[in-house]
């Protein structure tokens, strides 16, 4: 979002000129699009797993989206952020075990 720009005004025009703005940007289109993935995966999961599984394992996208904003992005990541990452990750396979 930091490509569209921020929005300066609550006016009509403004909003519309801000959405078309986001429309146009393929990185929002992408992010998008992989939201839709991402919710129709976890449709599907819900639909062949317990929702005890499936729920604690959706945490698991704070990892694939710390990945994707070091990989991706070029985004620098802090130990205390990787550390919690950890954490999540062994809280999920903790949970998945019981």
């Amino acid at each position: 979002m930091k490509r569209v720009g921020e929005v300066r005004s609550l006016a009509f025009g403004s909003l519309l000129n801000f959405v078309r703005r986001a429309v146009r940007d393929t990185l929002v289109l992408a992010w998008n699009w992989i939201a839709g993935v991402q919710l129709f995966s976890l449709l599907a999961l819900l639909s062949w797993q317990d929702v005890s599984l499936v729920i604690p394992a959706t945490a698991l996208s704070y990892v694939t989206g710390a990945l994707a904003a070091k990989l991706l992005l070029g985004e620098h990541l802090t130990p205390l952020r990787w550390t919690g990452i950890v954490m999540v990750s062994i809280g999920v396979a903790l949970v998945s075990m019981g």
